[in-house]
Formats: structure tokens, C-alpha cells, sequence
């Protein structure tokens, strides 16, 4: 096509006739206007033949080769219980495939949970994960933002796992695909094995990094190119190089097939035979670069039987409720039958020593719309009509433990219908119990690390969050967050407020502060949550006496915190959480000031900035040192700035610049940094020789409780900072 735009704007085709220049003048074609569009079934090589014309007249024959890849799909690959994060690159090189432009935005439908869920700004402590829901459109360049989905595999799930999704491109064509993910088991490759599980008449196209897996397995090495030893039975199934509707051409064990160059491994196609079921077992020979050494291999896929009825298993930790979900039916539906679900029906309900099901539960009042029964007009719809799947609450009996069956029938969006069965186990309540103990009025301060171990036996589960369902009398003491021997930044726990392992606000910010002259055991009850939403129960006892402690640092990797015992706590969270490692195996150096560059890397430990691009751009931080990392991070983020041309990694850092930076890294990850007035620096009696460029960060964490100056009522904006005192401002920001 000349001057192509879409498809739905192609302009004019190319003829035999028309001249194309290189240089086109006045009512010229330019030759760079030429596009060529491939047909969306074709692959293969294209070949155009011209005439060519010089300057002075003479002519000259050529052609132009094309070679057309198949579009095929968006496929990954990721190990048992490893999360996966979507590229939208990769959406965008199918798009622009399959039509020829970018894609405007996506929807994706959720796969059934007993696979894995598809979850938006995804975080390992649930703190930020929601679900992704088949009605928000995913984008590109803007929010939400389709980078930002992951696919996290359900617990131990190993297999296939189809995702449908819908595309909608720049100028409003639309097409249908299906993400194809293979999570597998990296123990499973310790013999050479490549492993995929597919329906009856489903084809399995395969992907170069599960054999690359193979191969580090077997050679701890990366794979270069396979060789089929075998082929499959023709009452098994084919396998075949870049398979179409118009081209069959089948792989050949002479061939070379490659991790990164043509011929593609990820073009290969397994047909199985028409309606062929069981295992099919093809050796394969991998090859490392430069044919230096080899290892044999194994291909396994194995086709399902997709007759025979379907479970949808949940389980309800502590005896708690379960919320169904419509995208888990949908599952088994395109296990069975191949085609999404329409509706469901009941054929029986739990007995009353089981529990119940409801329609519209609401967990914290009890109440619900109806109860759900096996009428022939109760129909529960995956998506529209009058009830939803996702509405359909079990309610178990509180006394009742063990597993309930609950059958079904299920008809699809072509009429047709399988049986099928909800499996929930229930499992009986457990307490878990966290103790702390308090001497002399001295704040008991909690550690989410307790937490999270007195509540992973009760949830199976890493804890996310907890509530507080009461709080201690006032004659007993005050749960505070950011405790700090009574300054004003103290705020008092509230009930129904999650506080997080990892997150803002933090378990590790909580202190029970004792009342004066109490003394005896105060327990305190809290709800604990993973982030699937199960739940237990626990307690916090803190027993509470009138002696006197004796200081004692905390027990530390360093040996020499000795008269430092205001910052050891400090010390040994920064260490605890990775921010720091020391100046030797066994020493801190807290009084040893520090440096330019080693705080730089300290902030992006602390605030988990990406660190991977080396190149800061300033002139005397080399590429290859620890920190040139840290220090192109923190330029790129605005933290640090230097004199244009050098940072001085290895000059000491004063206290202002030190706040200056934090306060900026504050904002750059997301904290909030409220406008102050610099007026409550005059609280201190040398708050007027702050330089003007780090007065409003220095006035920021003085009013945060960050900073309270020295002994003596002065900020020493100028001196050097210590390695003590960075310590601790930095650990009182990433409590905050």
C-alpha cells in the first residue's frame, strides 16, 4: 500500500506502473511511503521484484524478501509459586500482527482460581494487589497500566494456563486472544524434562526458555539450539514449524531448532490426533553454544480427557466464610466443554450441620438477600443476568470441621451442559498468641516478624495485615504508632485500622506504652489476614512489671555499638532489613562519618528503588563500582544532583545533605511530605544556618519527628553525619 494508515485506512495499493523516487519532488511518489501489509494467515517469505532506475538512465533488476513470522500469541513461561508480570510489548507486537496498528487497551478474563489469579500492582504482601476484573480496560501508556498486571500461580499449581482477553486497536478494530502461560515445576527439569498439560484437541505451541530451563538443569548452562531424537506416533499427534491454517510443514530431526535465531523453538506446534488422549513422549538432544556439550532431553505433553465433571475447590481457613468466584466455574467449564460459562444451578445445598449458602452476604451484619436453593429458575451467571456467581456465599456451621460437597449443573454459551461440584474444606479455628514484656514503664514495641510467625501455622498462609478488635483499658497502658518517648508525632492505635508486615502503617511502628503503676497481663485481641482474604484469630499478651531494666544493647551481629546503645535498635533494623552490612564482618563504625555514595546506596536499599542501570552520568562515578547504581537512581529520581558534571561519592556527608536527600526520597517513593513552615527550625539554636536549599527538607522531618537535634538543642547542619546517626534517622523514616 502507498501512504498505508490501518486497516480500515489502507489508501491505495502499489501498482506495476507508478514510478517510486528516492528523493520525490513536486506530485512524486516517495519510494519510504511504501508499507507492506501481510495477510493476517500468512507466514513466510514475500518476495517483491522491481525495476530500479539511476540517475543517468540505466535500469537494473531487484528484489525485496520479506520474511513473515507467525503472530501466533502472547505465551510465558514461570515456575511453580513464581508470580509473572505481563509486557505490554508483547501485546504490542501481536497487535500489531494480527492488525496492524497498537492496541488502544485490553481486557482480560480472570483464569479459574485453582490455577492462579490475575492481580493489578501486584505485592508480595498483598498490601496493593487487586484482582483484575473483566470490565476495566488496560493500557499501554497510561493507568492502569497493562505492564503493571501479574499472574500469580495458584499454590503449587504446575500446568497450562489460558487467559482469553480482548483487544481493541488505535483505530477500533478488535480481536480475541488467549495468553497461553506454562507454569511448571523447576524440580521437574532436573532429568532434562520439558512438561505440558492440554485438553483433547487443543494444540500446545512451544516455548524456548522451559528447554533453556532444561538445560541449565542439566548443564548449568544457556541452551542454544535442539534436535528431535523422535517424533510422536501420527495416532498421537504431529509436531510442526510455524503451523497455520495454510501452511503444515512438519519438523524434521535433522533439523536445528533455536533458542534465539531462525528456526524458533517458540515456533514449534504440537497437534495432538483427533480426540487422542494420554501421554505423548518425545526425546530431544539440546546443544549449548558452540556445540561444547550436549544433554539429552524429554518432551512430555499430556492430553486430557475433557470428559467427566469438574470440581471448584475452596478452602475456609478458621471456619470463616467463602465468597465464590465466577471466573473458577468459568474454569471448569473450558475444562470440560472448551467454551466459556453462562450459568450454573445447584442441584443440592450443605447440610444444616455444614453450614449454609447465601445470596448477597454481608459479613460484618449478618444479613443477605436470599437463601440460595436448587430450583430450576436459580440461576447464578458468570457475567450479566439477574444473579451472579460472585455473589454465592458459604456460610459454615461454627462448629462443623471437614469438607463439604456441593454439586452442580453448568451450561455453557453454545447450550451445552456438564456436571460439576464446589469442594470446600473447613478447617477448625486456631488462636495465635504473641507475647512481649514490659519493665519500668518501658514501651513494649512490636515486631510484625512475630506476627507473621504466630500466624503463618493458623492461615497456611504469609500474614498481610492485622485488626485490632479492642484495645487495652486506660488503666492498663496506650497503644501508640511511631512512639518516640512521648513526642506529638505518637498517634493511638485504632480499632478496624490494618496494620501491615510490610507497609504503611506497620506493625513494627506499634508500642504498648504501660500505664504508670500498672502492673499484671494485658491481652489484647486481633484479627490476622493473608491476602486472599483468610483470616484468624490471636492475642497479644503483655505482661507488665514495675522493675527496673537494665539497658542492654540488642544482640547484634557488630561488636562494637559499645556507648552506642541510642542507636543500636536502629543499627539492627537497618541490618535486619538489608539497608546495611557493616564496615567488616563484625563491625559497624558508628562514629565513622559517611559517605556520599554509601548513603546513596543506603537510600535506594531502604526505599527499594531499581538500581539495575549503572550509568549516573556523573564523571567520577565509574560504572562498575557498587554504588553507580544507587547513584544513577537517585539522579534520575531527583534525590541527588551533585555539581552537574560530579557527585564526590567518597567526600563525607553533612547533616543537611543527608535530610535534603531523605526528604526527597521520601516524595519519590510515594510518602507523604507535607509543606511546612521553616519556622520551627528557630526551635533549635543554630536552625538559622541552614543552607536555604535544605531548609524546607529539614523542616520537613523535624515536624515529622524524624529529626530532634542533639543534646544541646542544634541541628549541626553542616557537620558531618555518622553512621549512628544516619542509622536512626533513616530507620525512624521507614517506620513512619
Amino acid at each position: 500500500f502507498y501512504r498505508y494508515v490501518s486497516p480500515d485506512h489502507q489508501n491505495h495499493g502499489v501498482g506495476g506502473t507508478e514510478k517510486y523516487y528516492r528523493n520525490p519532488g513536486t506530485n512524486q511518489w516517495g519510494l519510504s511511503e511504501i508499507s507492506f501489509i501481510p495477510n493476517t494467515s500468512f507466514s513466510g517469505t514475500a518476495t517483491i521484484r522491481y525495476t530500479g532506475y539511476g540517475d543517468n538512465g540505466s535500469a537494473f533488476t531487484g528484489m525485496i524478501q520479506v520474511k513473515v513470522a507467525s503472530t501466533g500469541d502472547v505465551a510465558y513461561s514461570t515456575a511453580k509459586n513464581r508470580p509473572l508480570a505481563f509486557s505490554s510489548e508483547d501485546f504490542q507486537a501481536i497487535c500489531m500482527g494480527k492488525t496492524g496498528r497498537p492496541f488502544s487497551y485490553i481486557t482480560f478474563e480472570q483464569p479459574a482460581a485453582n490455577r492462579g489469579t490475575l492481580y493489578y500492582n501486584y505485592s508480595t504482601t498483598g498490601q496493593y494487589s487487586q484482582q483484575v476484573t473483566p470490565t476495566t480496560r488496560y493500557y499501554s501508556g497510561s493507568n492502569p497500566r497493562l505492564d503493571q498486571i501479574t499472574f500469580v500461580p495458584a499454590e503449587d499449581y504446575t500446568g497450562t494456563v489460558e487467559i482469553p482477553y480482548h483487544c481493541i486497536d488505535t483505530s477500533g478494530s478488535t480481536y480475541n486472544g488467549k495468553v497461553t502461560l506454562n507454569v511448571y515445576s523447576p524440580d521437574g527439569n532436573k532429568d532434562g524434562t520439558v512438561h505440558y498439560d492440554t485438553r483433547k484437541n487443543t494444540n500446545v505451541t512451544l516455548h524456548r526458555g522451559d528447554f533453556d530451563d532444561a538445560c541449565h538443569a542439566e548443564l548449568d548452562a544457556s541452551l542454544y539450539y535442539i534436535r528431535f531424537d523422535d517424533l510422536p506416533r501420527s495416532s498421537e499427534g504431529v509436531l510442526y514449524y510455524r503451523y497455520s491454517s495454510s501452511s503444515r510443514t512438519r519438523v524434521d530431526t535433522n533439523e536445528r531448532y533455536y533458542y534465539s535465531s531462525s528456526k524458533y523453538i517458540n515456533d514449534i506446534t504440537f497437534v495432538p490426533a483427533s480426540d487422542f488422549s494420554g501421554k505423548v513422549t518425545i526425546p530431544f538432544t539440546g546443544y549449548i553454544s558452540g556445540n561444547r556439550d550436549s544433554f539429552k532431553g524429554t518432551l512430555v505433553i499430556e492430553v486430557g480427557d475433557a470428559n467427566g465433571s469438574g470440581t471448584v475447590t475452596y478452602r475456609s481457613t478458621n471456619g470463616n466464610e467463602i465468597t465464590f468466584e465466577a471466573a473458577d466455574f468459568n474454569g471448569v467449564s473450558r475444562d470440560l466443554t472448551g467454551e466459556n460459562l453462562n450459568y450454573i444451578r445447584f442441584t443440592d445445598t450443605p447440610a444444616a450441620r455444614e453450614g449454609d449458602l447465601y445470596y448477597r452476604y454481608n459479613s460484618k451484619t449478618g444479613k443477605y438477600s436470599d437463601e440460595v436453593g436448587t430450583g430450576t429458575s436459580e440461576r447464578y451467571y458468570r457475567s450479566g443476568g439477574s444473579r451472579n456467581i460472585s455473589e454465592v456465599t458459604f456460610v459454615p456451621n461454627g462448629s462443623f470441621s471437614g469438607t463439604v460437597s456441593i454439586p452442580f449443573t453448568g451450561r455453557n454459551s453454545q447450550g451445552e451442559e456438564f456436571n460439576g461440584a464446589v469442594s470446600i474444606e473447613v478447617g477448625q479455628s486456631s488462636s495465635s498468641t504473641v507475647r512481649y514484656s514490659s519493665s519500668g514503664g518501658v514501651a513494649a514495641v512490636f515486631r510484625a516478624s512475630d506476627f507473621r510467625n504466630a500466624a503463618s501455622g493458623a492461615l497456611g498462609r504469609n500474614l498481610s495485615y492485622i485488626r485490632f478488635n479492642s484495645l487495652p483499658s486506660s488503666s492498663q497502658g496506650t497503644l501508640y504508632t511511631n512512639y518516640n518517648g512521648g513526642v506529638t508525632v505518637s498517634t493511638s492505635v485504632r480499632t478496624g485500622t490494618d496494620y501491615y508486615v510490610s507497609g504503611s502503617p506497620s506493625i513494627d511502628q506499634i508500642s504498648f506504652v504501660p500505664q504508670s503503676g500498672y502492673q499484671g497481663t494485658v491481652s489484647i485481641p486481633y484479627v490476622g489476614y493473608d491476602n486472599t482474604g483468610d483470616r484468624c484469630s490471636g492475642t497479644v499478651e503483655i505482661t507488665v512489671t514495675n522493675n527496673v531494666p537494665v539497658v542492654v544493647p540488642p544482640a547484634s551481629v557488630f561488636t562494637d555499638l559499645g556507648g552506642y546503645d541510642w542507636a543500636a535498635s536502629a543499627i539492627e533494623y537497618l541490618y535486619d532489613n538489608g539497608v546495611v552490612t557493616g564496615t567488616s564482618a563484625n563491625r559497624f563504625s558508628p562514629g565513622q562519618q559517611i559517605r556520599r555514595g554509601d548513603f546513596a546506596l543506603m537510600i535506594c536499599r531502604a526505599f527499594r528503588f531499581d538500581t539495575s542501570n549503572p550509568n549516573s552520568g556523573f564523571a567520577d562515578v565509574s560504572s562498575g563500582s557498587y554504588y553507580a547504581g544507587a547513584i544513577a537512581a537517585a539522579r534520575n529520581l531527583g534525590i541527588v544532583q551533585g555539581d552537574g558534571t560530579r557527585f564526590l561519592p567518597d567526600n563525607s556527608l553533612t547533616r543537611e545533605d543527608a535530610m535534603t536527600m531523605i526528604c526527597r526520597a521520601m516524595s519519590a517513593s510515594g510518602k507523604n511530605v507535607s509543606s511546612v513552615s521553616t519556622s520551627v527550625l528557630s526551635a533549635f539554636s543554630d536552625g538559622g544556618q541552614v543552607s536555604d536549599y535544605a531548609r524546607t527538607s529539614v523542616a520537613a522531618l523535624v515536624q515529622l519527628g524524624v529529626v530532634t537535634g542533639t543534646s544541646d538543642q542544634r541541628l549541626a547542619p553542616r557537620s558531618p553525619i555518622s553512621r549512628a546517626e544516619m542509622a536512626v534517622i533513616l530507620q525512624r523514616v521507614m517506620v513512619l
